[in-house]
């Protein structure tokens, strides 16, 4: 993010957070970056089989995805 690399309209995709591969870990540090370029006018969303608190924010989200990726679900196809 401080380098600039993200200055573009992207959906990040972060997979194999779900329970059954890392215990469901909260993936809510994402949203005040995710936040901030959304400020700068970018379109940006996460998808994730992982959790988020205040995932109802202004940053669209789709979490709880399952079945979850080390389970074969959709979410493990996505390059």
């Amino acid at each position: 993010y401080t380098d600039g690399e993200l200055n573009q309209d992207f959906i990040a995709v972060i997979k194999e957070q779900g329970p059954k591969a890392k215990g469901m870990p909260e993936l809510h540090k994402l949203t005040p970056v995710m936040a901030t370029l959304q400020d700068q006018g970018y379109k940006v969303a996460i998808v994730t089989d992982g959790r988020m608190s205040g995932a109802s924010g202004k940053v669209p989200a789709a979490i709880h995805l399952a079945p979850e990726a080390v389970e074969g679900g959709i979410i493990a196809k996505i390059h």
